[in-house]
């Protein structure tokens, strides 16, 4: 539960300095993109951590959030 509250409280204080749906959509894709060069940058180095692991399960949860958020976003068809 306290959990939750943080997330809350975060969320509050991005609404308060004005954060748009389409602002937190395109602050997501530019994190997925970030870490997706930083996998990369690991694959090429030839180097691979449980943190890694991770960070793709991330990128998973990053692309349905931008997914469901553009859904959201989507005009209705009348």
């Amino acid at each position: 539960m306290a959990e939750m509250q943080r997330v809350i409280d975060l969320a509050q204080g991005g609404l308060r300095a004005g954060w748009t749906q389409a602002k937190v959509r395109a602050a997501l894709l530019a994190h997925l993109e970030r870490e997706r060069r930083y996998l990369d940058y690991r694959q090429r180095s030839g180097k691979r951590t449980p943190y890694d692991e991770q960070t793709e399960t991330d990128q998973i949860v990053l692309a349905l959030a931008i997914c469901f958020l553009a859904e959201d976003a989507a005009p209705s068809a009348p």
